[in-house]
């Protein structure tokens, strides 16, 4: 029978601290993936008040053209009154006719604009919107709160870990000094 026994240790005495400079490297990269994913969501969110703002705004230019075409109505029935009486010709109630049709085709061209913004709005929502009435508009004090740009702060922890990856690179340049140690029987 024989029987063989080694142990083999190892430990590093010096490394020119290359260990705390992997471990700042690796706490400022995790905070540069973060903050990355705190732009995207402004992004995300710039992007859903974009659609909001431009719903409102269709809503707001569809109830101009509606009480828009409402006047004209109320001018076509005072023409038709004049028309009858001889004051103006026929052409005049036509070109009112023509105008109204144009709001109406403007009208429709406003309600599929806004149903493709409620369609967009509501992928990015994640939640089915099918009416404008639905989304509340905005107080006036809600709209003038300016968040600080994510972009500042995710740009100046690509700088700081560009600086960490310079120090750990200069870090790896120094010696390492490790003990060793091998005992054995057999």
């Amino acid at each position: 029978d024989q029987y063989q026994l080694a142990l083999d240790v190892g430990q590093t005495l010096y490394d020119g601290g290359r260990t705390r400079a992997a471990g700042a490297l690796e706490e400022l990269q995790g905070a540069v993936a973060v903050q990355a994913l705190e732009v995207r969501l402004q992004e995300v969110e710039q992007r859903v008040a974009d659609l909001f703002f431009g719903l409102l705004m269709l809503d707001a230019q569809r109830e101009q053209m509606a009480h828009k075409l409402e006047v004209l109505k109320a001018r076509q029935v005072e023409v038709e009154a004049l028309l009858r009486h001889g004051a103006v010709t026929e052409s005049s109630l036509q070109q009112l006719a023509a105008e109204a049709l144009s709001l109406r085709q403007g009208i429709l061209e406003l309600n599929a604009r806004q149903e493709s913004l409620l369609g967009s709005l509501s992928s990015f929502m994640g939640e089915p919107i099918s009416d404008l009435s639905l989304l509340q508009k905005p107080a006036v004090k809600d709209l003038l709160w300016a968040p600080t740009p994510e972009e500042y702060a995710h740009f100046s922890l690509k700088r700081a870990q560009l600086a960490q990856q310079q120090r750990w690179l200069k870090r790896t340049r120094l010696p390492v000094v490790t003990a060793y140690g091998q005992l054995g029987y057999g």
